[in-house]
């Protein structure tokens, strides 16, 4: 066993066998395994050695201090690198201003969602009917996450973009195209990071430009209605009735002259723009695809959630307020245990002062990359009863009847339950995902009865720290 050198009081470091490799190959082949054997073995924290880089795992003690020190540890330089940004963006390295988009997002999208609700289910039925359709003989759909990419994008597009854009079929499909290209990109273990840190990003960038298409194209279609609306307001000065979407508040934050609105700034706009759907997009098609498996997996699910989106449907006529949203409580608590379930690491920052002693008197330098182990949350013993297997009504507090009386919701922030993260930098568009999750699967349910090919809940895709969802396929047939 190999004991690598590092500094005094340093979080233990966990012993490897091979030199230079050190526990890569146990990391990549089994991580879940792997770092819940660290932790119980070296405690919180602890340090390992991967892609020629020592990080260090924050468990449930210490994991509360990343979040609350949130100007010692830098969560967007490490966020950038891992989403390997800068291969795709001329004019931003990733987030840009995170401060900027987070308050974007929480003031004009969640903020909103009121709003937003009738819009979403429009866009959501359209896709599900151009994706989906009619089931009147069963359909199998193999890996539903690729064809969910394409359903959950478009409420988000329409939101971000406007309804203008939404229209533009061609544009939607070219920037989900580009968005699960990019999306891909985080899964490629670093390998050749061992070598040298560089070798990795020239290998995967190499003749690789997926951008220049939708850019191009977005640039086309959206110039004449950016022009349109900044000379409207030009023009009506204080009467202007502002659009509800994203691009509108980027739009008025600008200096830019609506007589000349040219191919830089609809390149500016474009990535900034991207930047935020791609934010908003992977984990709510990631969180979706998996509750449907977990649904369509667990028959004994069917009839309770069923019941609750009938008892709403007949309420509303399949019209529905953001009220009819927060009344799917049974479908809330089988999100909330989908997320739980979902995310072994939720953060990886870097120490940007010149050290940090954690309160168990661990010490990590400056530069340190910093990941936050939520599985030592999320399967906390003394928190959750039987935490390793999965419960529908954990979150639900219900009557002899089954009428429910308290739940606590998906977006609600927690000690031990962070797959939003916690602190200041939680995830601004909590509520927006979790709106979007609910409502695409009340669709999904009482569109479809839906099942898997196993008859069983099949078991999640494992691709490093990464649990993505099952790639086998599910039975859709019309109800």
């Amino acid at each position: 066993m190999c004991q690598f050198n590092h500094a005094q009081n340093e979080p233990p470091m966990v012993p490897f066998s091979l030199p230079i490799i050190g526990h890569t190959i146990s990391y990549i082949f089994n991580a879940e395994k792997f770092l819940a054997k660290c932790r119980n073995k070296y405690g919180d924290p602890f340090n390992i050695f991967i892609f020629g880089n020592v990080l260090t795992y924050v468990g449930n003690k210490t994991s509360c201090e990343v979040f609350k020190e949130h100007d010692i540890f830098d969560h967007e330089q490490v966020l950038v690198e891992t989403l390997i940004f800068p291969l795709a963006f001329k004019r931003i390295k990733g987030f840009g201003n995170m401060r900027f988009l987070a308050n974007a997002v929480h003031e004009q999208v969640s903020g909103k969602i009121k709003v937003y609700v009738p819009r979403m289910q429009k866009e959501l039925k359209n896709g599900i009917d151009l994706y989906i359709g009619n089931c009147k003989e069963s359909k199998v759909i193999k890996n539903f996450a690729d064809t969910m990419l394409f359903i959950i994008v478009r409420p988000i597009f329409n939101i971000i973009f406007g309804e203008e854009a939404s229209h533009f079929e061609e544009l939607i499909i070219s920037m989900t195209t580009l968005l699960k290209q990019l999306g891909t990109l985080p899964l490629i273990p670093p390998v050749l990071s061992i070598i040298h840190p560089s070798l990795h990003i020239k290998a995967i960038s190499f003749g690789w430009n997926p951008i220049n298409k939708p850019k191009k194209l977005f640039t086309k279609l959206m110039k004449p209605i950016v022009k349109k609306r900044l000379l409207q307001k030009k023009k009506l000065d204080n009467e202007y009735i502002k659009k509800e979407d994203l691009m509108e508040y980027y739009l008025f934050d600008s200096d830019y002259d609506p007589n000349n609105v040219n191919d830089e700034y609809m390149e500016f706009l474009f990535e900034q723009l991207i930047v935020t759907l791609f934010a908003a997009f992977f984990t709510t098609v990631k969180v979706v695809t998996e509750a449907l498996y977990e649904y369509a997996g667990r028959p004994e699910l069917w009839k309770d959630i069923f019941e609750e989106q009938i008892m709403i449907y007949n309420k509303t006529n399949g019209n529905l307020t953001i009220d009819d949203v927060h009344k799917m409580v049974k479908l809330d608590s089988l999100l909330k245990e989908t997320l739980r379930h979902s995310f072994p690491v939720v953060l990886k920052t870097t120490m940007s002062n010149e050290s940090y002693t954690f309160s168990t008197g661990a010490k990590i330098p400056k530069g340190r990359v910093v990941v936050v182990y939520a599985a030592d949350s999320h399967f906390n013993s003394q928190v959750y009863n039987d935490p390793e297997s999965f419960q529908p009504n954990r979150y639900l507090t219900s009557n002899i009847d089954g009428s429910v009386v308290n739940y606590i919701t998906a977006t609600k922030l927690e000690k031990y339950y962070i797959p939003f993260g916690s602190g200041k930098h939680a995830c601004p568009g909590r509520i927006f995902a979790v709106t979007e999750i609910k409502l695409c699967l009340y669709e999904l349910i009482l569109k479809y009865n839906i099942r898997t090919e196993s008859g069983k809940v099949d078991p999640k895709l494992k691709i490093g720290d990464q649990l993505l969802p099952p790639i086998t396929g599910l039975i859709f047939e019309n109800r």
